[in-house]
């Protein structure tokens, strides 16, 4: 993904799709969906900046298995990461002010679910 500012929601709903971005690369959401839904199976999301989520999170997996990798989730309306699915892998991410009341930052190094 090239670097810069993409005003939109994205939905994944394939699986072993892997997007990393460039450096200085922000994805806003728009509606009132996450910025990120992933469905998929075994899908990546790699450093970029996630943002302003108007009602949903930044992102939201229901997939069975996904990796969420060195990534800045901040600002969201609702949750920074959620994760209704099987198993979700969180490593080196900056989750930070999401919520209505924008919470205190914290830094996980690495966890999985």
């Amino acid at each position: 993904m090239a670097a810069g500012t993409y005003k939109e929601n994205v939905v994944v709903n394939v699986s072993d799709l892997t997007i990393v971005a460039k450096v200085s690369t922000v994805v806003t959401g728009t509606t009132n969906q996450p910025t990120f839904d992933v469905s998929g199976s075994n899908d990546t999301i790699k450093l970029m900046a996630i943002s302003n989520s108007v009602k949903g999170g930044g992102i939201e997996n229901s997939g069975p298995a996904t990796t969420i990798v060195d990534d800045n989730v901040y600002r969201n309306h609702g949750t920074g990461i959620s994760n209704a699915g099987k198993n979700v892998t969180i490593a080196a991410d900056s989750i930070s002010r999401n919520g209505n009341r924008h919470q205190q930052s914290r830094r996980v190094a690495g966890a999985s679910e």
